[in-house]
């Protein structure tokens, strides 16, 4: 399934800031403000694959897998013990690959299953998480498949960080 660009950015950035707002965390905010800033330059300069894996560096796979788990848990008691404890940084770089994940699993084609992900992320082992989050970027590696994603996921990141810049403040 394919999704309008617009329309799936703002859905992801109100799951975001829905879960922030319960964890009354604005240093991640400001920090995801930044991403959002700096990271769509980055893919253009560098390329997607690159960049992806520059996040999940800074992220940290483990805290990638603890933010799929919370960002999929609609229950009250959530995750949100576990994810208060990620450094604000890490946090905001993991935000920002499931965010970018999440529209690369709505584009026909790529083989992207972002629930397999989720269904992972919730087991007590990070082990096949990790391994299908290598063989989606794996996937990119094909048939020039992450310029064709780069080029789809311009418009969603734009936005995203539109919405991040208007309701975010600023780092300092």
């Amino acid at each position: 399934m394919s999704i309008n660009p617009v329309k799936g950015a703002i859905e992801v950035f109100l799951e975001i800031k829905k879960k922030l707002d319960e964890l009354k965390r604005d240093d991640v905010e400001s920090k995801l403000r930044a991403r959002a800033r700096e990271i769509p330059g980055m893919i253009t300069d560098i390329g997607l694959i690159p960049t992806l894996s520059f996040c999940l560096a800074k992220a940290g796979v483990h805290n990638l897998a603890l933010v799929f788990r919370w960002m999929s848990d609609d229950s009250k008691r959530s995750y949100n013990q576990n994810v208060s404890t990620i450094k604000p940084e890490e946090l905001s770089y993991a935000l920002f690959v499931y965010t970018t994940l999440k529209y690369l699993g709505r584009i026909k084609g790529l083989q992207f299953n972002i629930e397999d992900l989720k269904r992972l992320s919730r087991k007590d082992k990070n082990e096949e998480f990790i391994s299908k989050l290598y063989e989606y970027l794996n996937i990119l590696t094909q048939d020039n498949k992450a310029i064709i994603a780069s080029k789809l996921l311009q418009q969603y990141l734009i936005q995203f960080k539109r919405l991040c810049e208007a309701s975010f403040k600023p780092e300092r």
